[in-house]
């Protein structure tokens, strides 16, 4: 009924309501977050807030998530002129939130690509310099 599938317009569900600005599981983990982030300074962030409203029904709009909710003010932060749908899912690869996300996913890529290849050099290296000085002992005797 009509009632039953618009129920959440008007009383939202919990999480929903875990998500509303300033509620404490939102706050605590916006902490954990930022703690993780201290932790880890090598980790990538990028952001996106919608700046139109997503329409619901004929009578209700809104903003989901609000430019203030969505900047963190860490890594790049975009306001589009879109709603929350499209924020979400770009229609487009042309878009400059899709462009952007290639961007950072393409650059964690290479570098870990060259972190591994370093790596890997490196090993390679240690397993040569150790099959030398096995046999250098060896070649010492003969002479």
């Amino acid at each position: 009924s009509f009632g039953i599938r618009h129920a959440f317009i008007v009383r939202p569900t919990v999480e929903i309501e875990e998500l509303q600005p300033k509620s404490k599981n939102l706050l605590n983990l916006h902490e954990k977050f930022l703690e993780i982030l201290k932790k880890h300074d090598n980790i990538k962030i990028l952001s996106f807030g919608e700046n139109e409203k997503t329409t619901f029904s004929l009578r209700y709009q809104t903003v989901i998530v609000p430019a203030e909710s969505s900047q963190i003010n860490i890594g790049k932060f975009f306001i589009l002129n879109k709603n929350h749908i499209y924020v979400c899912k770009p229609n487009s690869k042309n878009t400059i939130e899709y462009q952007e996300l290639l961007d950072v996913i393409q650059t964690i890529y290479y570098q870990r690509k060259n972190e591994l290849k370093s790596q890997q050099m490196q090993l390679t290296e240690d397993i040569l310099n150790n099959l030398y000085s096995f046999s250098s002992p060896i070649e010492d005797d003969v002479q």
